[in-house]
């Protein structure tokens, strides 16, 4: 449980802040294969609670970022190459990208303000129950796929154009695609 705060700028940096740290959490890294795996484990046997960091994280615009966090809130400003969340529960908040996306979100909300894709690839952002709410520059060449089994949707880029296709599946929450104005 905790925050991630992302930042674009030159060097590729991590911070932490220790919000909430007990005897029995431990912080682990690992080099695998080029990438930096931190885990933050529980090992206490009777108590949930106790292991919650507050993490700030410098990224140049060239890297792929893989993010998978059980509880908490993930914010972030500017471009990567590419984004992939997997977020068991929270909230996931961007501003001003221009990335391909691939979004599991449990149970939380994805916001995506400002939000930019390259002229050709595929996203996509799943989200078992919570809302979805993207805004776009209007000229923009994507296309919007909105589908939603139990909520309202709004899609102002369903019309089929050629360029970024992006996904966006809800089972319980509503979902948007809005043009900014």
């Amino acid at each position: 449980m905790g925050k991630i705060s992302i930042i674009n700028g030159e060097k590729n940096q991590i911070t932490y802040q220790k919000k909430r740290w007990k005897e029995w959490c431990i912080l682990n890294t690992k080099d695998d294969n080029g990438t930096l795996k931190i885990m933050v484990e529980n090992t206490s046997f009777t108590g949930s609670n106790g292991c919650e960091l507050i993490w700030n994280l410098t990224v140049s615009p060239q890297v792929e970022l893989t993010l998978a966090q059980d509880a908490g809130t993930i914010s972030g400003k500017g471009t990567l190459k590419n984004l992939k969340v997997d977020l068991a529960a929270g909230n996931l908040e961007w501003v001003d990208s221009n990335n391909p996306l691939a979004i599991q979100v449990s149970a939380g909300n994805v916001n995506f303000k400002n939000a930019r894709f390259p002229e050709s690839g595929k996203s996509l952002i799943n989200v078992a129950t919570g809302n979805v709410s993207l805004t776009s520059p209007p000229d923009e060449k994507i296309t919007s796929v909105i589908t939603t089994a139990v909520g309202p949707g709004k899609n102002e880029f369903e019309d089929k154009k050629d360029g970024h296709l992006i996904e966006i599946n809800v089972a319980l929450g509503k979902a948007s695609h809005i043009k900014l104005k």
